[in-house]
């Protein structure tokens, strides 16, 4: 069994690296959010850009129902 002072002395030295620990998961969590919206834009504008050229390969004019987007 541990003595009182040596649980003390571990208690109050996990305290620091998990304070930095949680910070950084925060930090991480926010770069993947950022990160997944801009797959998410990126794969949107690819979505676009692909329908915009299935609609000039059949020869739909860009005002028809056709070219909507």
């Amino acid at each position: 069994m541990y003595s009182s002072v040596v649980l003390e002395m571990k208690r109050k030295s996990l305290e620091i690296p998990y304070g930095k620990r949680s910070e950084s998961s925060k930090v991480g969590r926010m770069v993947l959010d950022l990160a997944s919206e801009v797959v998410e834009i990126q794969e949107g504008n690819s979505r676009e850009i692909a329908r915009i050229k299935k609609g000039m390969k059949h020869g739909a004019a860009e005002g028809s129902r056709k070219f909507r987007i």
